[in-house]
């Protein structure tokens, strides 16, 4: 009896040290120390998927067992969630309310455009847009939160697939096994199975099948063969317990086939390019969080592999981070980056790279291919990290491409993007998929080897050169983390927020991997003699090699011929080509006249923007600034250091242009604090006001930036909105940027007084930037008698370039111009047919003296 007894005991013991295990506490550590942060890093802590840098702490959500970690290399913190799992299911909606600091979801429409220069547009694109808001991603109809706390189950998964490809047979394919050679998951055997030679055992009692990992293709027409357009990746749920990451690929797949057919962006995109979607790469980890708790909340990270960790029907820490289990840098001798060999951690990268079934059916579907651009979605932080894996002494002569990719994904939600943004981490995904067996320090025998002590093969990427990121989607604390609430207040959820605001990030996807360039208006609105030069800007952005046509024809009468332009052949990725088109106008043209004309860009066979475009014979010049011609002093009143500097590259035209700092072309310093403000101008007699100026920058993004702003009394500023300023970072994304210190983290937010800015490390191509106002935007400026505008320019404290062609040289104008424009009726607009009916005013409180004037 004594024998059973303690045989009951221990039995005991064991489950509740299996149960134990299972409980993942959120914690906030005592400081955010280098010291604190390579110790977290050496124990293996994940600093990328999860952490939160607030305040000189680092807020975690760990397992008992990584805390005990934790206790013994002395790391002190605090529980501020003692049982997240429970926390999840109990959680009140209206505790976890989106921060009112970050409004970047408005509604607003696609329509919504400060360029006054586009009459109308015929064809657009979402690289083009220019709205002052982010465009109202309206929720597709069919998309569905799951039953696993608001996540799809993969059951659920499949079955959403099968109803894409019913109702839209012609838009994507069945979904199909994404292993050439039929390849399946572990599944969760019971009793003991062998593979490649190996015997494991079954996890506890709990038992399913080895899964399929599924994928679909979205292209505009699905008899074409793979492989015939551009292949795009999207990826998700690599990580088991990352909601949103599945979630925001789900909403994106719905929202492509339900506005194929209404909005021609959209189906310009899909006929011309092939986007392939894998939802679920970890299905046996997801159905593991099914099993542990069917409503979700659980935080089974990585995949099923048989014996490793605990043993335990309950345990959410078995199997292998599949996105640590790629074959480049994998476990290098000597670090622990972000990985870790021991089989119960979060972060456990398995015996051998590419020891998994999820990471070879992945890494097989890749070479089967030639995909040009790759998203593995994750969550969650707010931010975009990408390769090299956080590691500064790496460098993919990838870059600026990734930079410049990054700058439009973010462009409203202003995630935070770098390579460095995050710690390190070895042997993921979109390491592997950029990287090479040429690529620098990619073997042992490199001598710009990172890890010297590497006694490990060599390891090697896909040697596909395939531009790839990560973006991790959603915030901890009023997001929810992992876990994010499903229920609805004020009409959305917070996992349909979040996947709204993944939808510029995952249509950048696209663009950047097709034959895709971007269309700048070099021409300012004043045309004032009969022939006179167009100028115009393409700027190739997409990965896939084309040719380049602009077409420009004349719309107004006024105008007798517009040369044609030269197709733009052997164009680098992020080369920009201005270009020029003599126009000739008619001898009978008035002051104020529009002279309007249609410009189409191509890439020999795809139109893919087609817009009208009006300028101005001889308008009214408000003012009219040329650095060549003016002292500085002349125009504007200065504070701080503002120079007409004549340095190479300091002009758009002539030989002068203004700039931050002084005359030479250097770094700026820190914590600068200048601005540069017009005279007082009448603006009264003007039906609109467009202000134009040619400008370049080079300033941290995120961080450092310059703001235009406009003010009837000197003292009070507005913001105006323009083509190429954007809203200012808030601490919601950049508390993400490890590297930073908490008061740059809000620096944006705390010193722009406007909300919408100028920034981004390498935007050194000069473009024309054209702010508007009229009676609808800008308009606390409309007809303002005593009107200035001012550039306002602000540095933090301390500058990360990564390892861009960036080093913060600032902001640049030239030909600064403001032009009062005189607008003709236009007869054609109004109603031919309608016919005029005289009435008689009845009351005694109306009289002909007080109907409003038809003009």
């Amino acid at each position: 009896m004594r024998k059973i007894t303690c045989l009951l005991v221990l039995l005991f013991l064991v489950v509740q040290t299996s149960y134990s295990q299972d409980i993942y506490k959120r914690i906030i550590t005592n400081n955010d120390s280098e010291t604190t942060i390579q110790t977290l890093l050496n124990i293996g802590i994940d600093l990328r998927c999860g952490a939160v840098y607030k305040n000189n702490s680092i807020q975690l959500e760990l397992s008992v067992e990584q805390l005990s970690q934790l206790d013994n290399a002395g790391i002190k913190y605090n529980v501020v969630v003692e049982d997240l799992t429970k926390y999840y299911q109990e959680r009140n909606p209206s505790e976890l309310s989106i921060e009112k600091a970050f409004e970047q979801f408005k509604s607003s429409d696609q329509s919504n455009t400060s360029n006054r220069s586009i009459a109308s547009t015929i064809l657009d694109n979402y690289l083009q847009y220019t709205g002052c808001e982010e465009v109202n991603w309206t929720k597709p109809s069919l998309y569905n939160q799951g039953s696993l706390g608001g996540c799809l189950t993969v059951s659920e998964m499949e079955a959403e697939l099968d109803q894409m490809h019913a109702n839209y047979p012609n838009l994507i394919s069945a979904k199909a096994d994404a292993s050439p050679t039929n390849q399946t998951t572990w599944g969760n055997p019971s009793g003991t199975i062998t593979n490649n030679g190996l015997t494991y055992t079954g996890q506890g009692t709990t038992r399913w099948d080895p899964k399929t990992i599924w994928y679909v293709r979205i292209t505009g027409d699905q008899s074409s063969p793979e492989g015939s357009k551009p292949q795009i990746l999207y990826t998700s749920m690599i990580h088991a317990r990352e909601v949103s990451s599945l979630m925001s690929n789900m909403y994106f797949m719905w929202y492509l086939l339900e506005n194929y057919d209404t909005d021609p962006a959209i189906k310009n995109l899909v006929d011309n390019n092939e986007l392939y979607f894998i939802p679920v790469v970890n299905p046996d980890g997801l159905r593991w969080n099914q099993h542990l708790n069917s409503n979700g909340g659980t935080f089974q990270r990585k995949n099923c592999r048989p014996n490793t960790g605990s043993t335990s029907n309950s345990t959410a820490t078995r199997g292998v981070d599949v996105n640590r289990n790629f074959d480049y840098l994998w476990g290098a001798d000597g670090d622990s980056s972000g990985s870790n060999d021991i089989p119960s951690s979060d972060t456990y990268r398995g015996p051998a790279p590419f020891s998994e079934p999820e990471s070879q059916i992945l890494r097989d579907f890749v070479l089967a291919r030639n995909f040009e651009t790759c998203l593995m979605h994750h969550s969650a932080a707010n931010a975009i990290p990408h390769p090299y894996g956080g590691i500064p002494t790496r460098v993919s002569n990838r870059e600026d491409e990734m930079h410049q990719w990054h700058e439009d994904m973010s462009r409203f939600n202003r995630y935070v993007s770098g390579a460095t943004i995050f710690t390190p981490a070895n042997g993921i995904a979109d390491d592997w998929m950029l990287g090479g067996t040429a690529d620098a320090g990619n073997t042992t025998s490199n001598a710009n080897n990172p890890f010297p002590n590497d006694s490990s093969p060599a390891s090697v990427g896909s040697g596909q050169n395939i531009l790839a990121s990560t973006p991790e989607h959603g915030s901890y604390g009023s997001e929810g983390g992992f876990w994010p609430n499903p229920t609805q207040t004020a009409g959305i959820s917070d996992i349909e927020r979040i996947a709204a605001r993944g939808m510029r990030i995952n249509l950048m996807n696209a663009y950047y991997g097709g034959k895709y360039a971007k269309f700048h208006d070099l021409t300012q609105s004043d045309i004032n003699s009969l022939t006179s030069d167009l100028t115009f800007g393409i700027e190739r952005i997409g990965q896939t090699p084309s040719d380049f046509t602009l077409t420009v024809t004349p719309v107004s009468g006024n105008i007798i011929s517009i040369a044609s332009i030269p197709t733009q052949t052997g164009m680098n990725v992020l080369d920009q080509n201005n270009v020029t088109a003599e126009i000739v106008l008619d001898g009978t043209i008035q002051p104020n006249d529009i002279i309007e004309y249609n410009v189409q860009l191509s890439d020999g066979t795809n139109v893919f923007y087609n817009v009208n475009i009006e300028k101005y014979y001889q308008p009214t010049m408000i003012l009219s600034d040329d650095p060549d011609a003016n002292s500085i002093n002349t125009n504007w009143n200065l504070s701080g250091t503002w120079t007409a500097s004549n340095a190479p590259g300091a002009a758009y035209s002539g030989s002068r242009g203004i700039k931050t700092g002084g005359n030479n072309i250097t770094t700026l310093g820190n914590n600068q604090n200048t601005s540069i403000t017009t005279n007082t101008h009448d603006l009264s007699a003007s039906d609109e006001v467009v202000i134009q100026f040619y400008t370049k920058w080079d300033l941290e993004r995120n961080f450092d930036f310059v703001e235009f702003e406009g003010s009837t009394d000197g003292s009070n500023w507005v913001s105006l909105c323009g083509i190429y300023n954007k809203p200012n970072a808030t601490n919601f994304t950049t508390n993400e940027h490890g590297a930073k210190s908490s008061t740059s983290h809000s620096f944006q937010q705390n010193n722009n007084s406007s909300g919408r800015v100028y920034d981004g490390d390498r935007m050194d191509k000069w473009v024309m930037e054209e702010i508007i106002i009229d009676a609808t935007t800008n308009s606390a400026l409309f007809q303002a008698p005593n009107a200035q505008f001012r550039f306002r320019f602000r540095t933090d404290a301390n500058n990360r370039f990564e390892n861009y062609s960036a080093n913060g040289e600032g902001f640049f104008i030239d030909d600064f111009k403001i032009i009062g424009l005189q607008i003709p009726c236009d007869n054609s607009v109004a109603p031919s047919n309608l016919a005029v009916t005289l009435v008689t005013p009845t009351s005694a409180s109306v009289s002909w003296d007080n109907i409003p004037s038809a003009t």
